[in-house]
């Protein structure tokens, strides 16, 4: 499995718009190589997306994954502010590492609790930390 995170970062509208094709892009290659690709998250904006995690599968995900890695640069005048005069918009494609699988919760027992240190008018009224236990071996982490 190879997850790709597509990002505009604080970009403007136009990165967004980038962004949405780039991913389309993605999609439409993943189809016509048969490499298997799937939209995890995907974080829409008004203009296009703020950023897209996507899973791709099979033995040819890995040359798709490399031939999209990196800064992309997006050279034009801006669609949506024909006065603007920035030409370039940029976005990153990531490859993220591997998700691992989560236990269940069985055996764990979450707690909150009010952490230490200073706070003002906020010690000891508000419970701002979680202890976990793992039951069957007694590690507790805060």
């Amino acid at each position: 499995m190879i997850y790709l995170q597509i990002s505009t970062a604080q970009g403007p509208a136009e990165c967004q718009m980038f962004a949405r094709f780039v991913l389309q892009k993605i999609l439409r290659e993943a189809e016509a190589v048969g490499a298997q690709a799937e939209i995890l998250e995907e974080i829409s904006s008004k203009h296009g997306i703020l950023s897209a995690v996507l899973r791709l599968s099979d033995s040819r995900a890995e040359s798709l994954a490399a031939s999209w890695q990196g800064t992309l640069q997006w050279s034009c005048p801006s669609p949506l502010r024909p006065q603007h005069p920035r030409k370039n918009w940029y976005i990153g494609v990531f490859r993220l590492p591997e998700i691992p699988t989560l236990p269940e919760n069985e055996g764990i027992e979450f707690q909150t609790c009010r952490a230490g240190g200073k706070g003002g008018q906020h010690v000891n009224k508000t419970e701002s930390a979680v202890r976990t236990v793992h039951l069957a071996s007694g590690i507790a982490v805060r």
